[in-house]
């Protein structure tokens, strides 16, 4: 339903799934629901149940190592549909998907959710250098919506890079296999980069004209709530407009907490806390962290 642009439906059949997950506590499944939640969330105004902090807190408590496995997955791939590429799991981010022991038939899943990292990072050569070897693996195991995925993430890649020609005729042939089952969502989800391209399709008549006219209007909808989205995540503080990563981490400041101690309780490295502050330090003029206290309480 959710793939076909049916997201009250989607919602309602989520909300069915997790009342009876918490009959019979399928930790995997309630994953898969979460991962359907935050991509709903993107489409239509849905209450999440958990931050990802939280839910990363308590799959920790069961030493699990495939749940984080999955955890980590669904939240770079969200995160990267809203080019948050700073608050994408390292595992991901720093593209070491080969420390991970994954299951076959999961792989193709795995390697979908990386280009869609690649091409949030900019990498475009990468996601169309990789997608060849993705599609094979999706052919033979017949994964026909991860290869749909893959088709147009290779489209937007060459989209980015002026092979304007190219992307055209991946993204014909991605239109006319999403139309036998009506997937409007891979679409829809990289609208931003496709756009030009969609509507160029749809003035020309090259083919599935009601597939292109849903994917046109519920991207132009989707890109609005996304805007919407970053609006709400950013913060004005010490007059200056920090993003919401860089209002928590300028709050553990001023409560006393070392980098350290902010690394462990938002779950990213070291450095990476080292490397936001900096930034927060340019944005309000500052060079120490006594500096950053003093100009955010002068803000209270």
């Amino acid at each position: 339903m959710f793939v076909q642009g049916h997201f009250a439906d989607a919602q309602i059949a989520l909300e069915g799934a997790y009342a009876r997950i918490e009959e019979n506590g399928q930790e995997c499944m309630a994953l898969c629901c979460d991962f359907l939640s935050r991509r709903l969330s993107l489409c239509m105004n849905i209450k999440q149940r958990y931050s990802f902090e939280q839910r990363y807190m308590d799959l920790m408590k069961h030493h699990n190592s495939m749940w984080i496995n999955i955890f980590n997955s669904t939240s770079a791939y969200y995160h990267a549909l809203q080019g948050k590429v700073d608050k994408i799991p390292e595992i991901f981010s720093q593209h070491r998907l080969s420390d991970i022991n994954m299951l076959a038939p999961g792989k193709p899943m795995m390697e979908m959710i990386e280009n869609q990292v690649y091409l949030a990072q900019g990498a475009y050569a990468k996601v169309i250098g990789r997608s060849e070897g993705i599609l094979a693996v999706c052919s033979a195991m017949h994964y026909a919506l991860v290869a749909l995925h893959v088709q147009i993430q290779t489209a937007a890649a060459y989209e980015r890079i002026g092979k304007h020609g190219e992307a055209r005729t991946i993204l014909k042939q991605a239109l006319s296999d999403a139309s036998k089952d009506h997937m409007v969502m891979p679409f829809v989800e990289n609208f931003d980069v496709l756009e030009p391209l969609l509507k160029k399709a749809a003035q020309q008549n090259s083919g599935e004209p009601e597939l292109l006219a849903k994917i046109l209007e519920l991207g132009a909808v989707y890109q609005e709530n996304l805007k919407n989205i970053k609006h709400k995540a950013s913060y004005i503080m010490g007059g200056k407009t920090l993003t919401a990563r860089e209002a928590e981490i300028a709050n553990f400041v001023v409560q006393g907490r070392t980098n350290a101690e902010i690394a462990a309780e938002m779950f990213i490295a070291e450095i990476t806390v080292k490397k936001a502050l900096q930034g927060i330090y340019r944005k309000l003029g500052v060079d120490t962290r006594l500096e950053l206290v003093m100009a955010l309480n002068a803000d209270m």
